[in-house]
């Protein structure tokens, strides 16, 4: 009877032994859950339980402002992108203006012979829409000057504005052709330009089989929009450089619906001799950038110039948004390329 009343009292003990066991292991665990999920909330690294805790005193201060960064995330570009807002020099800005609204007037030219020398004749007629901003003439050419000729387009105008005009054609001998000038009327949308009233042409004539050229004398054409009191008030834009004789001026600066901009720029020049309109240095934002600029502009003629500005290169160099454009312009005569001028920066604001 002893006996089994012992036994029954090594189970029992036992069986607390075990409960008590079972506790202190539920109890760590406990405790180790806990600090885990403290450790993922406040993200630092648990000390071995041997090394001393911090204390409430020897913590850093939590009241101090964050320091200030010149680096902000760009959420356009999904990277790091430095704010600088740097200008160089004169700062100046487009002025506010509205583009005309586009009113279509059926513009007409009659047929005229329009060149007519050494035996080459050129006849032009019937001015029309093509697709889009194309437009286009008829164009027919006869050569009786006892050689092979090329006629090519060297110079053209609208209203003033010299533009890119696409125009080759190539007959023997004694033979005549008919052809199409090409061009595109992409001012418009820009500046107001949309009914042209007056055209002006300069071609290239070479002689094929003996590489002879010559250039024709500028012709000019009107048409049935010709206006010669028509003015295209541009005294918005903004002067980049002005010494009398050359001029630039900033249009305007778009952005189109692929996130490439494009800088207009109102170039003119008053000289006798044709003027290279070329860039130095160009800086967006500070960060200096390849803005190409390039355009000869011949005596007494202006263009507009559209210089591109690149999404794509914008992200390369981490820029957003176009703030500023940093000008350092050269400028020199065609074919004197040593003999040039360097006006002072300019920085166009944008926006």
């Amino acid at each position: 009877m002893k006996k089994g009343i012992s036994v029954v009292l090594i189970l029992s003990m036992l069986m607390a032994m075990t409960v008590t066991a079972c506790s202190k292991e539920e109890t760590t665990k406990k405790k180790k859950k806990t600090k885990k999920t403290t450790e993922s909330v406040e993200s630092i690294e648990t000390e071995p339980e041997e090394s001393p805790t911090t204390t409430p005193e020897e913590e850093p201060p939590t009241s101090e402002e964050p320091p200030t960064s010149s680096v902000e995330t760009d959420i356009t570009f999904g990277k790091e992108t430095e704010t600088t807002d740097f200008v160089g020099g004169e700062i100046v800005k487009i002025g506010p203006h509205e583009i005309p609204e586009y009113e279509y007037v059926a513009v007409s030219i009659e047929e005229q012979e329009i060149w007519n020398q050494d035996g080459l004749t050129i006849t032009i007629s019937n001015y029309q829409l093509g697709v889009g901003s194309e437009r286009i003439f008829d164009v027919k050419l006869d050569n009786q000057t006892g050689h092979p000729v090329q006629v090519m387009s060297d110079l053209f105008a609208v209203d003033g504005f010299v533009t890119s005009g696409f125009f080759i054609d190539e007959l023997e001998d004694q033979t005549s052709s008919d052809s199409n000038f090409v061009f595109y009327l992409t001012l418009g949308n820009d500046i107001g330009l949309w009914n042209p009233g007056k055209f002006d042409f300069v071609f290239s004539v070479k002689f094929t089989d003996d590489e002879s050229t010559y250039k024709t004398d500028r012709i000019t054409v009107l048409t049935s929009a010709y206006d010669e009191n028509k003015v295209y008030d541009l005294s918005y834009g903004a002067p980049l450089y002005d010494d009398g004789t050359m001029s630039i001026t900033a249009l305007d600066y778009n952005i189109d619906s692929r996130g490439d901009g494009t800088l207009l720029l109102l170039l003119k020049n008053d000289r006798d001799t044709a003027m290279l309109f070329n860039r130095e240095e160009t800086l967006i934002n500070g960060v200096p950038a390849g803005v190409f600029i390039f355009c000869t502009v011949g005596a007494h003629d202006m263009t507009v110039y559209s210089a591109t500005i690149r999404k794509s290169d914008l992200e390369e160099l981490g820029i957003s948004k176009v703030k500023y454009i940093t000008f350092s312009f050269k400028l020199s005569e065609e074919g004197n390329y040593s003999d040039y001028i360097m006006p002072d920066p300019i920085t166009l604001a944008i926006g």
